[in-house]
């Protein structure tokens, strides 16, 4: 029998809280619930878990037992570069 596995949804960032909130719900309310979110700031002017709303729904997404991890670059690097390192860092984990 064929078992689903989990899926690491990446999620690259930057001054975008609405667009966030947006998925992040979306991703609540979606049928297929196996999956972890990593969300990488690419130093938005305001950090995104310093929004309420987003707060609220990380913090929802966790106690639905779904594994969040923010992580902020203080230097701009650009969605590429965002995406490799993403990559490096969810291997280790």
């Amino acid at each position: 029998m064929f078992k689903r596995g989990k899926v690491d949804i990446m999620i690259c960032t930057k001054d975008r809280p609405s667009e966030i909130g947006l998925l992040l719900q979306s991703l609540r309310t979606q049928t297929y619930q196996d999956f972890d979110i990593f969300i990488y700031d690419d130093r938005s002017g305001l950090p995104i878990q310093q929004h309420h709303f987003i707060s609220m729904l990380i913090n929802r997404l966790r106690l639905e037992n779904h594994h969040v991890v923010l992580w902020r670059n203080d230097i701009p690097l650009g969605v590429t570069r965002l995406r490799k390192i993403m990559i490096e860092r969810i291997m280790k984990i």
